[in-house]
């Protein structure tokens, strides 16, 4: 199993998936399965292998201005903080 960081993210308003699915819950689930493999859970410099990013009011395409921002910013500071981590 690998240990490279991952972020697992989430539209919190996806018109694809049901309104009785649990988001947060099926989110969570993903992560800890995909963390689930390497050591404790987490990649080499103890952070979680996966992470949960939701993003709130966000539709599947991400077509709102608002929620795309929240993703790109939240993206790279993941990428940043994995970039730090490797130094």
């Amino acid at each position: 199993m690998s240990t490279t960081p991952t972020v697992v993210a989430f539209s919190m308003a996806d018109e694809y998936v049901p309104a009785t699915v649990d988001k947060t819950a099926l989110v969570n689930r993903m992560c800890a399965a995909m963390s689930s493999g390497s050591s404790s859970g987490s990649s080499p410099s103890g952070a979680a292998t996966a992470t949960p990013l939701f993003i709130e009011g966000g539709d599947h395409a991400l077509s709102v201005e608002g929620p795309a921002a929240e993703f790109a910013a939240q993206v790279c500071a993941f990428a940043v903080r994995c970039s730090a981590a490797k130094e």
